[in-house]
């Protein structure tokens, strides 16, 4: 029965068009590692749509808790109060939701500024595209590579990824260096130092149920 559900949960994450079966397939990825608390551990629903979120926030977890660094030590968050818990995502820290009894489990927010992630942004937080407006991931160490898929967040009004005295260029992009999105526009980061007070110039952004 375990079974079954993993499979079809492997098959509707493809479906989905954003985790290549690569990935899927790899036991040492975030996705792997996601995909086997959905089928295995996550009793929380089974609501397709909150699948969705459970398995984008499960992949945001892995691949930025414990994760070492070039001297070999681990990054691990500072609070995780309820991540890949049953309890719906609204109750997990830094989550907030649109609906006020949590069942739709449509994220309105994320904050986890501060909360002492590592490793890379995983393309997979884009399937939160219609529901977030608001995500502040910054003052974190966070490496690597900002994903285009960030623009997938329609509804995204502000999003802060770099305040600017962190160190910027351990974050980059090779479409633009989206370090903060605010009111429609994203705003191309200078690798500004702290006592550089320019302001960085806007850049138009390129245009059911499973079974138990």
């Amino acid at each position: 029965k375990a079974d079954n559900r993993y499979f079809d949960l492997f098959n509707v994450i493809l479906d989905w068009g954003v985790t290549p079966r690569s990935s899927l397939e790899d036991d040492t990825s975030p996705q792997f590692r996601a995909l086997q608390w959905l089928a295995y551990d996550d009793t929380g629903t089974s609501n397709i749509e909150a699948v969705r979120t459970r398995y984008a926030l499960a992949t945001l977890y892995y691949s930025t808790h414990n994760v070492a660094t070039e001297s070999g030590t681990l990054r691990s968050w500072h609070d995780e109060t309820h991540w890949l818990s049953s309890y719906p995502v609204c109750l997990w820290h830094g989550v907030e939701c649109h609906d006020e009894d949590n069942t739709l489990e449509r994220v309105k927010s994320l904050n986890l500024t501060s909360n002492g992630m590592g490793g890379t942004f995983p393309d997979e937080l884009s399937m939160l595209e219609l529901d977030i407006h608001f995500m502040d991931i910054s003052d974190n160490g966070l490496e690597g590579t900002i994903p285009e898929s960030i623009t997938k967040m329609r509804n995204l009004r502000k999003c802060q990824m770099c305040r600017w005295f962190c160190l910027a260029r351990q974050i980059h992009s090779p479409h633009f260096a989206v370090f903060s999105y605010h009111r429609g526009a994203l705003f191309r980061s200078q690798l500004l130092q702290r006592d550089d007070p320019k302001e960085p110039e806007p850049v138009k952004p390129p245009n059911a149920s499973l079974p138990q």
